[in-house]
């Protein structure tokens, strides 16, 4: 085959046009993004629309100069998020113990403090709920909303400064030790709970005149003091007489509930409500205590030394539609169990912790969380593959991941991290031929800002990856006048790194296209065939107006050799 000189498409042929002559046929490289068909139209009328016009699809897609080629690849690490269905590899349980409580859990509310200790041998967060300096509230709740289709344990001590004791005689005032104490499940967000509710007779969950309630919360714990609406075997204590010591009255131990406005619902008598004195505290809650505390002390011994202790469990399970809440005394005769209908929306997803209120009668009281073994709450998280119409890349249908809710979902170029354990994963994009990925967007508001805070609802997890088409050269072939061959196929050429050339073959997966269309080339008679160089000259350092006047100014430079 007769070789002819070799052709490279740059600004310095505009200078030496003897250089697109050939004796025999040319191939003749155009920038997608560059022509459109009415950039062909204008060099077929300057051909003398003696050939049939070559169509080209305009592409506005932004090139990427890879090597010499308008056209980039890139090659996606093991952590492609289309490949990814979990993003914690299936395992949502969780356990979180004694020494980790600070780091699980979240207080709020006027009298919540936590400090360090010591139980069982091990290190432990002593938490303060009530101060001890009356009228007000505090809590502690583990930091994420909870699935309420899944179950849990959780194991923790009740601590108490008292128990209500009565006045002492001559006239002494009662010794009441406040309002409540213990569990509650509630569906607002976990550090709302110490300061959400109103205190006192409403027990940390209700409504009065200066608080609005926590709608459709359930509690467990201990009333120390009878309102209106409580339940009928609640006895306060009283005060002493010029002759006598007041009576002790008592203190119950059950589950009250809100309705829909965050009313706390009344009790119609005493069932399921167990009364408890300071005889028989420890043989029924299991209320132990290393001192004989005064009746008259309103705070611990020390910030990690409550006066009594009383070991709990609460079981969580869930079955067709309903929970059912178990509450049992480790080291007494004392359980209590609830049945609690879960109604997506409503209560699906709840905060547990713990709560104490105080109002006139007060008393440091709080809890010692020992262990939480549950299952996270989860989403689904939609990702679609789509081009920067956001039309969906053909062949890469939408995916889903699941992941814990509040989990983060990032797409990153390099670096991905999908550590099962963790919080925080980030997937690179896949590789989707013909496509380049340009960028992600999070969200329904669509952020370019990543990453994505998981939500408990399916429908504001999505994710856009999103891609330009990759910018081909169309390649067409003139004869020494300059006309458009009509027997010889244009073919797009974009492989990556690649130079085209007639006298070498290449790796490229499209140089067969490329040869086939010489070869037709050569069985119509053209025997001279320079060769063709795919180079990101014209577009790197020329405007888009000027590399249309410049490309048609070559063409013409054809007709005049």
């Amino acid at each position: 085959m007769e070789k002819n000189d070799f052709a490279k498409a740059n600004t310095q042929q505009a200078k030496h046009r003897r250089m697109w002559v050939t004796a025999g046929m040319t191939a003749l490289t155009v920038g997608a993004s560059i022509a459109g068909p009415e950039l062909l139209d204008e060099v077929q009328n300057d051909l003398g629309n003696n050939e049939p016009r070559t169509t080209v699809t305009k592409d506005s897609s932004p090139l990427v100069k890879v090597g010499n080629v308008l056209f980039s690849s890139r090659s996606a690490a093991a952590e492609t998020i289309n490949n990814v269905v979990d993003a914690n590899g299936g395992n949502h349980s969780f356990k979180s113990t004694q020494t980790q409580v600070t780091t699980n859990f979240t207080g709020s509310g006027t009298g919540f403090s936590n400090a360090s200790g010591s139980y069982g041998g091990q290190n432990a967060t002593f938490t303060t709920l009530t101060a001890g300096s009356g009228s007000d509230q505090g809590a502690i709740a583990f930091n994420k909303q909870l699935d309420m289709t899944a179950g849990w344990t959780l194991k923790f001590n009740m601590n108490l400064t008292k128990y209500n004791t009565g006045g002492a005689i001559l006239s002494g005032s009662s010794n009441g030790a406040g309002d409540f104490l213990g569990l509650v499940l509630a569906p607002i967000a976990p550090n709302k709970l110490g300061t959400s509710g109103a205190g006192g007779g409403a027990l940390g969950i209700g409504t009065d005149a200066n608080a609005a309630g926590i709608p459709n919360a359930v509690q467990w714990g201990i009333d120390f003091y009878k309102n209106d609406g409580d339940a009928t075997n609640l006895v306060n204590p009283t005060d002493g007489t010029l002759i006598s010591s007041g009576s002790d009255g008592n203190q119950v131990a059950g589950i009250r509930t809100t309705d829909s406005a965050g009313k706390l619902n009344t009790v119609s008598g005493s069932t399921g409500f167990t009364a408890f004195t300071k005889s028989n505290g420890q043989s029924v809650m299991g209320f132990n205590s290393t001192y004989s505390p005064s009746a008259t002390d309103s705070k611990w011994q020390g910030p990690s030394n409550p006066n009594y202790e009383a070991p709990m469990t609460a079981t969580y399970t869930y079955a067709n539609g309903v929970g059912t809440l178990t509450i049992k005394a480790d080291n007494g005769s004392y359980t209590a169990s609830k049945e609690i209908t879960i109604t997506d929306g409503v209560n699906s997803t709840m905060s547990v912790g713990f709560k104490a209120s105080d109002g006139a009668k007060y008393s440091q009281k709080g809890v010692t969380i020992r262990e939480f073994d549950l299952t996270l709450p989860t989403a689904d998280t939609k990702v679609n593959y789509i081009d920067k119409e956001g039309n969906a890349i053909s062949g890469q249908a939408s995916t889903t991941i699941k992941s814990n809710v509040n989990d983060t979902l990032g797409i990153v170029t390099s670096g991905a991290s999908t550590n099962t354990t963790g919080t925080a994963h980030t997937f690179t994009a896949p590789t989707t031929a013909g496509y380049t990925y340009t960028g992600t967007t999070y969200g329904t508001s669509k952020s370019t800002t990543g990453p994505l805070t998981v939500s408990d609802t399916d429908a504001n997890n999505i994710i856009n990856v999103q891609y330009a088409k990759n910018s081909k050269l169309t390649t067409v072939f003139v004869d020494q006048n300059g006309h458009v061959l009509s027997t010889v196929p244009s073919v797009e050429l974009g492989t990556a790194g690649t130079n085209y050339d007639g006298q070498k073959a290449t790796a490229a997966a499209d140089y067969a296209d490329y040869t086939a269309a010489l070869a037709t080339a050569k069985s119509n008679g053209y025997t001279g065939v320079s060769g063709v160089y795919s180079d990101s000259a014209l577009t790197t350092k020329l405007g888009r107006t000027y590399q249309r006047q410049l490309l048609v100014t070559l063409i013409k430079q054809f007709m005049c050799n």
